[in-house]
Order: structure tokens, then sequence, then C-alpha cells
């Protein structure tokens, strides 16, 4: 039987905070973790979409329930550290002026995979929308772990005018000038050559996704690429999903159990 040394419920979730060297982006987490963890699975944050509200006295952890369908991993789930800039966003995609998120929550990933003896090959970063964009993003800093990233996006000046407009407001200023000083930020292929690694990854998208074609672009752009690869590259089309929209629950622990 596995033992779980941390418990939770659908409804009510504990969590920790984790100080960082960035005294006002401290990270918050849920976690679960079995007797002797064979591998960890990290959860990376959604957008809180309305009429959900937001709530930092009690976070929302995006799949963290799923724990339970994975009892051999480590489980974590994470918010984003740059929502604490403002109370009035619901999505911040790793922004901030000063400091790289990314590669904070990269670090803090290792420690918690460590402390249960748990190699970066058997590290699997899990998120859709903005967690997939997190997802390859944080995975660039760990090589040998795997992102599993269902409807991405790719340019984040690209996405959404109403979701990007509260990000320059509130964090960066207008992005095409944020992108002059820290294009990591911005876009994926900026962030994997700054850590000079394309991770193993799998892009789960569908024809009816509308950044379909920017997904595409950045494939081929990882394909052709000369920088160092980990061993696997996919973009996998779904018919189990349409536009902008996820897989199925079981559907998608199959591409993190593979």
């Amino acid at each position: 039987m596995i033992q779980i040394r941390y418990s939770f419920s659908v409804s009510i979730i504990e969590f920790e905070v984790a100080e960082t060297a960035f005294p006002t982006l401290p990270i918050t987490f849920a976690k679960a973790v079995p007797l002797a963890p064979e591998s960890m699975v990290v959860f990376m944050p959604a957008f809180v979409t309305p009429p959900t509200i937001r709530n930092d006295s009690q976070p929302l952890f995006s799949r963290f329930t799923w724990a339970n369908s994975l009892p051999t991993a480590k489980v974590i789930a994470l918010t984003d550290p740059a929502l604490q800039q403002h109370e009035e966003l619901r999505g911040a995609w790793y922004m901030h002026p000063e400091h790289d998120i990314i590669e904070m929550l990269a670090s803090f990933i290792l420690n918690q995979a460590e402390a249960e003896n748990i190699s970066a090959n058997n590290i699997v970063v899990y998120g859709s929308s903005l967690g997939g964009f997190g997802a390859i993003a944080v995975a660039s800093c760990i090589p040998g772990s795997r992102a599993i990233a269902e409807i991405p996006q790719i340019d984040f000046e690209n996405w959404l005018p109403a979701q990007v407009r509260p990000v320059e407001d509130l964090i960066t200023g207008p992005v095409a000038n944020h992108r002059k000083v820290r294009p990591e930020q911005v876009s994926l292929q900026e962030r994997i050559r700054k850590s000079n690694f394309i991770p193993n990854y799998t892009i789960v998208t569908n024809l009816n996704e509308f950044r379909l074609p920017e997904q595409l672009d950045f494939h081929r752009w990882v394909l052709d690429s000369e920088i160092a690869k980990g061993y696997k590259q996919e973009l996998v089309i779904t018919s189990l999903a349409s536009g902008h929209r996820v897989l199925p629950k079981q559907e998608a622990l199959r591409f993190m159990l593979n």
C-alpha cells in the first residue's frame, strides 16, 4: 500500500510557501509525496478564468487532485509567483521586470526532486495554455526533464489582447518594449536560446486551436535548430479536444505516464 505523507481533499487543499532569494516572490505550492517516489510530476498554473475569483488565501492549484491517479510520483502543483505583483492579475505568464521567475521555479523543482533522490530524467512538467508555455520554459532549464504542453502559447505578445493588456498595465509596460530587455520572458524560442537547451517535450494541440500555426512553426524551428536538445520533441494533433480546450483527464495522464 502507498502511504501518503501529505493528504488533501478535493475541496480543501493545504499548501506551503517557500521563501526565495526575492522576498516579494515566494513560491506557493501543494505537494503529495508517496513513500519512495519513483518520479515527480509538476503541474504548472492555469489562468484564473472568470467567474472564478482569485483568492490568495486559498490558491488554486491546477489539477492537483490528479495526484490520486499518480500513486508512485511526488506531485507538485504551483501557482505563478508573478501574480503577487498585483491583486487584479488573473494570469501573469511568469513575467517580471527584474527577476527570472522561470529559472526560479526550475531551481525550486530541482530541489524538490533532489529531496526524494529523483533524477531530472524522471521529472515531468505538465501545463496547458499559460501552463504549457511555462512547462516548456521550465523544462528547458532542467535538462533531462520532459514537458507535456497542451495548447501552449509560444509568444506572449501574439496572445489574446484582453489577456496581454493587464500584464502590460500592471507588470511590464508594452510587451514589445519588455521583449527588448527580457525576450526570454515573452518567447519560447528566446527562452530556449537563453537556456541553450531544447527540452524533451510533447505539444498536444488540435486542428481547431487558433494558435496552431504558431505551434507548428515553433516545432519546425526546434527540429531544425542546432541548439543541444533532449531525445524527444513531438507535436501531437489530437481529435479528442477541439479549439482552445484540453484533453480529458485520462488522456492527459496517458501522455504523462508514457
